[in-house]
């Protein structure tokens, strides 16, 4: 019998370093009665991964100065079973915590979403086929890349790749393609499984993208990101899941949007006004699909401040200093996180 989940505890003022851990004694209260009540049974190992989230959370607020009274909690610990089901880490980049602003309540939503680096561990644990290892790499203009096909296997093999150093690996302009290999020790030797992703598949993926700040800021892992999802789909069959753990992956699936028009997929309803999204950190490694929105320099991402600031990796800092001011943290903290290495900028 379905039960409903327990109310999460809020405070009213800014989550800070010298409250953090009442309030995540407090959800972490939550998140212990909510298990209860559904009578889930998690290993303390298990349980471990489920704090960890939870402490992330609190940490992502007190950087960017957000309310615990800010943020909707509805079904957010429901996410934190399913993950700490999964025994997947947020720590270890496995996980991505989408914070985004919601009009309909003027509240903060919170999506814990799966990053390939867990569809790796999950594929490693559970894979009928002897996984040893992973690879992956783009392909730029001017790069040596040569593949063939193993009819006996029925395979795609890559023979070469020679990169060439003369251009920026990072630009979109100058990647043509992205591969993703797992290595399997089968027949006696190690047979590289392997998906290619092509430009046109590259560039669906990026204009359907709801914001092309991630995509500006680290263009290769996204590029990477999107060959993973790929390959998940394609190593899919050789994955025997437990029937207990089928609900935890729908609900911690980060689907990527292939939509050929660049625009969100009209099939698919949206909650909230994505105009308005708030993400707490630009990661890199964060997925965020949907709908194109403006590319301009001056798109920044909201986050709740009386400026307009941005989160960004300290070498784009080092290139653009004519360009953006560091300003102090919400918190009170210098703009520079030497955890993140990022830094906190607005426009000059």
């Amino acid at each position: 019998m379905a039960t409903s989940a327990p109310q999460v505890k809020q405070s009213e003022g800014l989550i800070t370093s010298q409250n953090q851990l009442e309030i995540v004694k407090q959800w972490g209260d939550s998140f212990n009665n909510l298990i209860a009540t559904q009578q889930v049974s998690l290993t303390p190992k298990e349980r471990e991964f489920g704090m960890s989230i939870i402490t992330n959370l609190t940490d992502r607020c007190i950087q960017s100065g957000i309310k615990a009274s800010e943020l909707n909690m509805t079904n957010f610990l429901e996410q934190v079973k399913h993950c700490s089901k999964l025994q997947l880490s947020i720590n270890e980049q496995e996980l991505f915590l989408d914070i985004r602003n919601d009009k309909n309540t003027g509240l903060k939503t919170v999506k814990i979403s799966r990053q390939y680096q867990g569809e790796e561990k999950l594929m490693m644990r559970y894979s009928t086929k002897k996984i040893v290892r992973f690879k992956k790499d783009i392909v730029c203009k001017g790069d040596i890349f040569e593949t063939e096909e193993d009819f006996d296997l029925g395979l795609t093999r890559i023979t070469k790749h020679i990169k060439n150093l003369d251009i920026d690996r990072n630009k979109f302009e100058n990647i043509e393609q992205a591969y993703y290999i797992a290595y399997v020790e089968e027949y006696g030797k190690l047979v590289p499984y392997t998906v290619i992703v092509d430009k046109n598949r590259l560039v669906r993926a990026r204009n359907a993208a709801q914001t092309q700040n991630v995509w500006n800021s680290d263009c290769k892992k996204m590029c990477l990101k999107s060959c993973a999802h790929e390959f998940w789909s394609f190593f899919k069959p050789y994955i025997n899941f437990p029937v207990g753990l089928q609900e935890s992956l729908v609900a911690t699936e980060d689907e990527m949007n292939w939509d050929v028009s660049g625009e969100a997929n009209p099939n698919k309803t949206y909650d909230i006004d994505e105009k308005d999204e708030v993400v707490i950190d630009d990661s890199a490694e964060s997925s965020l699909e949907g709908k194109e929105k403006d590319t301009s320099e001056n798109d920044f991402v909201e986050v709740e401040t009386k400026v307009e600031t941005k989160d960004i990796w300290y070498s784009e800092y080092k290139d653009n200093k004519d360009k953006y001011e560091p300003v102090d943290r919400p918190d009170g903290s210098p703009a520079y996180n030497e955890g993140t290495k990022k830094i906190l900028v607005k426009l000059k």
